[in-house]
């Protein structure tokens, strides 16, 4: 039996990011494939990265560049893959695959397609997904602490913000998902638990 590649993680941008990158950490390590902290020994680096403003777009670039100076195979998923897809493949050819906001929960798939010498553009024009409790999930915060997505998305469209582009309309779970999840990560050891969305006080409209 082939062993599977070993993938590291680059994290940047929100906490609502760092609960995307706990999950594609948690499928990939579900179906078998290594993951390491250490860049350098990895055979691909998956970058989730961010595009909510100026500074956050060009640290994503930063790292993207410095990666493929390092002759990385990159996995961009996150905001920038949902954003800049066609420039991103056209400026990168270190990228494999672009995985986008609303794709993570397809990362399996996603990197069996590259292992047969794809290049994989998974990146839905409007996300709809959300993960929730069933998700596997590898947490990154320390033992007594973590965020648990209510809601993603916004159905506001203000001028100045491109949250809905980059992740969709709102779409709320459901309460009995989330008290579920709360338990889970009790039994975890967990102390603290943050509830976190694009926006907290509209949790549930879409769906009560």
């Amino acid at each position: 039996m082939s062993t599977k590649p070993t993938i590291s993680f680059s994290h940047l941008g929100c906490e609502k990011n760092r609960i995307d990158t706990e999950h594609i950490i948690g499928l990939l390590a579900q179906a078998g494939y290594q993951v390491d902290a250490n860049e350098e020994l990895a055979d691909y680096v998956v970058v989730n990265t961010c595009s909510f403003i100026q500074d956050a777009r060009e640290e994503s670039v930063r790292t993207l560049v410095e990666l493929a100076e390092a002759n990385k195979k990159i996995v961009i998923a996150g905001c920038m893959a949902q954003h800049f897809q066609e420039e991103l493949l056209a400026e990168l050819p270190e990228a494999v695959a672009l995985v986008g906001t609303g794709d993570y929960h397809k990362i399996v798939d996603v990197m069996q397609r590259v292992e047969k010498g794809d290049r994989v553009k998974e990146v839905s024009p409007q996300p709809t997904y959300i993960a929730d409790e069933t998700t596997p999930r590898y947490r990154t915060t320390s033992e007594g602490v973590a965020y648990v997505r209510i809601a993603e998305g916004c159905d506001y469209r203000c001028a100045f913000c491109i949250i809905p582009h980059l992740r969709g309309n709102q779409r709320s779970r459901t309460i009995e998902s989330i008290v579920t999840e709360a338990q889970q990560l009790a039994d975890q050891g967990v102390k603290e638990i943050i509830l976190i969305s694009q926006i907290t006080t509209n949790y549930g409209v879409d769906i009560y």
